[in-house]
């Protein structure tokens, strides 16, 4: 998924040169933190006809920005003690029952992609509108 806009290296230069590196990270840091809120909370949306104790949706959470491969990135990650981030795989792409050989399809399987499709208007929105704070 990206986005080229002609002219992006010449408006990054200027902008940087009028307010500095550190300021425009921070800028960044803000606007991607808002982002991955909104695609967080499309994630809980699609999730929640999987729910039966909760604890899928609730060890949803992001890192904090940091650089990976020369680029700021936030993650969507599933931590917490009940340790879903072993089983999310399998609700969000189905799975074979063991003793039947049937093919098992969960409620929510394709929730996190749906999620993701569905809040990516919502994320370029909310990030051209911290963008704009400048």
């Amino acid at each position: 998924m990206s986005v080229k806009v002609i002219g992006d290296k010449a408006l990054e230069r200027e902008l940087e040169k009028h307010f500095g590196i550190k300021e425009m990270v921070k800028v960044q840091d803000k606007a991607l933190i808002a982002g991955a809120k909104v695609i967080v909370e499309e994630i809980k949306k699609q999730l929640k006809p999987s729910e039966d104790s909760g604890a899928l949706i609730s060890e949803i959470g992001r890192t904090e920005p940091e650089w990976i491969k020369g680029k700021r990135t936030v993650t969507i990650r599933w931590r917490g003690p009940f340790e879903r981030f072993r089983i999310v795989h399998l609700i969000e792409n189905g799975h074979v029952e063991k003793k039947s050989g049937k093919f098992v399809k969960p409620k929510a399987m394709g929730g996190i992609n749906r999620a993701i499709r569905q809040g990516q208007n919502k994320y370029f929105e909310t990030l051209k509108r911290e963008l704009k704070k400048l």
